[in-house]
This record gives structure tokens, C-alpha cells and sequence, in this order.
């Protein structure tokens, strides 16, 4: 979600492994799995990145005004303006945590690729410390993680999947963002 996908992510999102992970942390509910052979089937039905290019341009960037707000600020504050008092209380989690997601300060501190990415560090660094042993750091990561879920993420990310697939229908993106 911080930019669009390319023929490696694609690759990615299509391996074997993928499937396994994502058929693990289902839990046997069925709502992430489904989610997931939906959107398998519609990243490889394109034979031609541009559409989801463009698809994702159409959401996350726009070309004049954009259908869906991908900021954190918009849903929290009910008003359609950036950089509301919840960017500060984001940028202070990348801070705390001590780690910088891709494209900080080349986009609004709380768009849904910075925080995703976001998340996916602090999972990333809660394996690291899991895998060294360091208890103390795993939970410490795990319980930012969290925090940084209940506070944020979780409080918008639900109404911008249900306006993406309002806007844009059944696409890729929808489908990613019902992931979450």
C-alpha cells in the first residue's frame, strides 16, 4: 500500500508461501483467506502492471480529486484536511519505536502505506528479537505493535476499505485493504 505494485511484489503476493502464511494466520475463519484468493485472482489477471498502476493512482494519489482520503486525519477529524492533531500522535509512534517507514516526509506521516509499513517493521523486529532471544525487545515490539493498532490503524482503516470498494468496486486494492 505505500506504492504500487510491481512484477516482484507480484510474485510475492502469488508464491506458495504466501498462501501457507496467509492460510496460518486465518485461523481457520475464512474471512483473510477468502480475501486473499480474491485478490490472488485479480493481481493475476493482470497480464499488464499498468492496470494496477493505475488502479492504484486512482486510489492512493489521484489524478485531480480523489474518491477515498488514504490518511488517517480524515477519518479521525470528519473533515476532508490533512495534517490534524492524530499525525502528531503517528509520527510520535514512528518516533518512539525508533523506526522510519518508506517514504516518511514524501507523504502525510499517517497515509495507510506509512503506517502498514510501519506495522510490518515492528513485526519484522519483534521476529528478530524472538529469533535472538531477546524476550524483553519482542515484547516490547509486540505490545508498540498493538498500541499503535488500537490507537490508529484499527480506528479508520475499516471505513477507507469500505469507501475504496464503494468508489472503486471489486479491485485489487479493495481486496488488500479487506486484508487488514
Amino acid at each position: 500500500l505505500a506504492e504500487e505494485a510491481d512484477e516482484g511484489f507480484r510474485k510475492i503476493f502469488l508464491d506458495d508461501h504466501t498462501a501457507c502464511e496467509i492460510e496460518l494466520a486465518d485461523g481457520g475463519e475464512g474471512g483473510l483467506e477468502g480475501a486473499y484468493k480474491l485478490a490472488c485472482e485479480q493481481i493475476a489477471s493482470c497480464s499488464d502492471l499498468n492496470t494496477l498502476a493505475g488502479e492504484y493512482t486512482r486510489i492512493f494519489i489521484g489524478t485531480g480529486k480523489l474518491l477515498t482520503s488514504p490518511w488517517e486525519s480524515v477519518y479521525l477529524s470528519g473533515k476532508r484536511v490533512l495534517f490534524q492533531p492524530s499525525v502528531l500522535e503517528v509520527r510520535r509512534s514512528y518516533r518512539e519505536a525508533g523506526l522510519v517507514p518508506a517514504r516518511l516526509h514524501s507523504v502525510p506521516d499517517d497515509f495507510v502505506g506509512l503506517e502498514v509499513d510501519f506495522m510490518a517493521k515492528l513485526a519484522d523486529a519483534a521476529y528478530a528479537a524472538s529469533t535472538m532471544g531477546d524476550e524483553s525487545t519482542c515484547t516490547l515490539r509486540l505490545e508498540q505493535s498493538k498500541r499503535f493498532l488500537d490507537d490508529h490503524l484499527l480506528r479508520w482503516i475499516g471505513g477507507f476499505a469500505d469507501e475504496v470498494l464503494d468508489q472503486h468496486g471489486e479491485c485489487f486494492y479493495a481486496s488488500v485493504l479487506s486484508m487488514i
